[in-house]
């Protein structure tokens, strides 16, 4: 065949089989069948697969939780991002119409830089807040989650060398 340059790794041909199975649409059951008659064809006994496949449920469910965990952190983060847009809004508004008041009625003294000090810091401080603690929540998320599925890999790998 002509430009097999695709096919390098095991992940490859995993990839072309799991597209060419999707496009077949089979059942479940023909799936399972297909599956036990494969691990029969590599001598894989079917109390191995039983286990193997225990081990992807389980490898698969703790991928699919630690997603949810990272799309919950990303629907907290755009939810402080909507809290702090709602508090610069009236925080500069104010600060205009101070500002307006300030330079028409007593130009000679000015005072609309006090309320806007003290509110600004509240403000810099709620902006960085939000701005930097939910990088570094996600960051240790994602840590963690690398740090589980290399765990789970590392079993997986001790529990198929036992057999």
């Amino acid at each position: 065949m002509e430009g097999q340059e695709h096919l390098t790794t095991d992940e490859d041909v995993e990839a072309i089989l799991r597209l060419a199975v999707n496009r077949h649409g089979q059942d479940t059951e023909s799936l399972r069948q297909r599956l036990e008659a494969s691990a029969a064809e590599l001598g894989i006994s079917p109390e191995a697969l039983q286990k193997a496949e225990e081990d992807y449920r389980a490898v698969k469910a703790s991928e699919q939780e630690a997603a949810r965990a990272r799309e919950e952190a990303r629907a907290a983060r755009q939810r402080r991002i909507k809290g702090l847009t709602a508090h610069w809004i009236p925080f500069l508004a104010v600060n205009v119409f101070l500002h307006v008041i300030n330079f028409t009625l007593s130009r000679d003294t000015y005072w609309a830089v006090w309320p806007l000090m003290g509110w600004g810091i509240g403000m810099f401080s709620h902006t960085w807040a939000v701005l930097t603690c939910d990088e570094k929540e996600l960051e240790e998320l994602e840590k963690e989650d690398r740090l589980q599925r290399a765990r789970r890999l590392r079993r997986t790998i001790a529990r198929s060398e036992d057999h």
